[in-house]
């Protein structure tokens, strides 16, 4: 749903250098500038630098990979997994996590784990897994460009060029976009939506997409006007948010929605009840509206449930408003607030920022993981189930 993470619009590695490593590292534009790192609701996991997926939080569906249930307060690594692209490899859902692995030059595949009682393992099952197992139905469609997670369901963006979208899972208010609101155990096409889709956002209960022509389009839940077409009213396939042009990277929270344009501006849409929309209201919109208080514009940003964060344009700030009942927003404070503020310690060099319910990580130049917020089921990573106001290290992940 993502926080990653990341980058603000999708970017392919050169052919060169994909021949020259043997693997296919797309980078992914929406919750982290194509980061190395994304928290689930109340798990984190990141891409090492030797290309090791390791995990952190809650465990008790088994999101975190290792094979066990029990929750993990210092990172583990997941088994089952080798050569994971560090650039948007990995992606934490609700209680499940999904990831890409590298088969050869040609094809990058998905393979999930965790909770899978709405099918969003999409293994043809509603059987959780402990350990990663390769999503089924995507037949011949070789090479997975983008990989995004929310509460229950999946979606992939699939193909070299002109990419289609499939999605799996809970399908309650549509999110899957399939016409229907019929849970599905493998993926299937999104119908109706654009050509040329670039980037894909996973919300609770909604989903939105980027094309290439910085138009977006969201399907699903609109009870809060998270899919910004001026209605509340859901939708089993896709529409176009009014009004909203030249978008470079988007992301989507709970019952929010949240995109950048290419004048480095946030605009964010639907639920505002905490001021997650970041105008300086708790008024709810069904229409894009910008964002109040990012005076330096914004390199990217990433929501998920109640919050929503930035990295700022120019100084590589961490900002973020909204909820903060558990120290999420990481001003030093609980307080929830209606326009962005710095995160204490993060004023500077921050690469990529990504959030879960409660908490959010992000990842600074020298590779180092900084967490902060809940940390019930050890989420942040630091030892400790400690709740966290400012940024902690992570321990044991570079």
């Amino acid at each position: 749903m993502r926080s990653f993470p990341t980058g603000t619009a999708l970017v392919l590695l050169s052919w060169a250098h994909l021949a020259a490593t043997g693997t296919l590292a797309p980078v992914q534009a929406g919750s982290t500038l194509g980061s190395r790192i994304s928290a689930g609701s109340s798990h984190t996991c990141g891409v090492t630098s030797a290309f090791r997926a390791k995990c952190w939080g809650n465990n008790l569906s088994g999101q975190l990979g290792d094979g066990t249930k029990f929750n993990r307060s210092i990172p583990v690594n997941v088994r089952r997994l080798r050569d994971v692209p560090k650039a948007g490899g990995i992606s934490g859902g609700g209680s499940h996590t999904c990831a890409l692995v590298s088969v050869d030059v040609a094809d990058t595949v998905p393979w999930c784990w965790g909770s899978n009682m709405s099918g969003q393992l999409g293994d043809g099952t509603t059987v959780g897994n402990v350990l990663p197992k390769k999503v089924r139905g995507l037949g011949s469609l070789a090479y997975t460009r983008v990989l995004a997670t929310g509460t229950s369901h999946s979606c992939a963006l699939v193909g070299v060029f002109d990419g289609e979208v499939w999605c799996w899972g809970s399908n309650s208010k549509g999110q899957l976009g399939d016409g229907t609101t019929t849970n599905r155990l493998k993926p299937v096409k999104v119908r109706g939506l654009s050509t040329n889709v670039v980037d894909i956002a996973l919300g609770s209960l909604h989903t939105c997409a980027l094309t290439s022509a910085g138009r977006v389009e969201c399907w699903g839940s609109n009870g809060s006007g998270q899919l910004g077409d001026g209605t509340k009213v859901d939708r089993l396939e896709p529409v176009e948010v009014w009004k909203l042009k030249g978008v470079t990277s988007i992301t989507a929270g709970f019952a929010h929605s949240c995109a950048r344009t290419s004048g480095a501006i946030i605009k964010c849409w639907g639920l505002n009840l905490y001021g997650q929309l970041g105008d300086g209201t708790t008024e709810s919109r069904s229409l894009a509206a910008a964002v109040r208080g990012l005076a330096e514009g914004a390199l990217h940003v990433a929501a998920r449930e109640l919050h929503t964060c930035a990295v700022t344009l120019v100084n590589r700030a961490a900002m973020c408003w909204g909820r903060n009942r558990f120290g999420q927003l990481g001003d030093g404070t609980t307080l929830d607030r209606v326009k962005p503020r710095h995160v204490i310690t993060l004023r500077k060099e921050v690469t990529a920022i990504t959030l879960g319910a409660n908490h959010t990580c992000a990842l600074k130049d020298d590779r180092i993981a900084k967490c902060w917020g809940s940390n019930s089921s050890g989420q942040l990573g630091d030892g400790t189930t400690t709740n966290r106001l400012i940024p902690v290290t992570v321990l044991g992940f570079k």
